[in-house]
């Protein structure tokens, strides 16, 4: 998501209390909201349109984040929007992280440093290694991740279903 400009805003004493960023609006909302919206499309070519521009700048996106050495950790539909010409961004860096190892290996694990959990987020999007490696407390590949969490997010934009549902409701019918 491009930045246009950024508002820094200060306290009495001139401490940086807030940044503010001026981007661009997010006309269609995140992804997420607008797979449920083309449920009901029905003509199947503009869906297929809308799905292919959606899924190339998330792939664009993630490709430019990764060759920058930065790695998402927390791709779902939620984390990225689509804005009045139909451009899709990637937002929510919050559990982002920078890594210049190769491969870029990461672990879950507190920063003692600000009490922040590195690599911890929405678990239905994790990857099989992923979760394996954070219930031993091990590192797993960061580009593998982001990865894995992108094939579910594009499988929701296609199918237009949500894979934590989808999942919840595999789950209910082996019970």
């Amino acid at each position: 998501m491009p930045i246009f400009d950024v508002i820094e805003e200060k306290n009495d004493s001139g401490k940086t209390i807030r940044l503010n960023y001026i981007m661009p609006v997010a006309a269609f909302g995140n992804v997420s909201s607008l797979r449920e919206k083309l449920k009901f499309e029905r003509d199947d070519q503009l869906k297929r349109l809308v799905t292919t521009i959606v899924a190339q700048d998330l792939l664009i996106g993630l490709w430019q984040m990764h060759k920058l050495g930065y790695y998402h950790l927390d791709v779902k539909c939620e984390n990225m929007v689509v804005t009045g010409d139909g451009r899709g961004y990637v937002i929510d860096f919050g559990c982002s992280e920078t890594i210049d190892t190769s491969p870029p290996m990461i672990k879950f694990e507190k920063d003692e440093s600000n009490g922040r959990w590195i690599a911890n987020r929405d678990s239905y999007y994790f990857s099989p290694e992923r979760k394996i490696a954070n219930d031993r407390k091990k590192h797993f590949d960061a580009c593998l991740s982001d990865s894995y969490s992108t094939g579910l997010s594009l499988w929701e934009l296609v199918i237009g279903e949500n894979v934590g549902e989808y999942l919840d409701k595999i789950d209910s019918e082996d019970d």
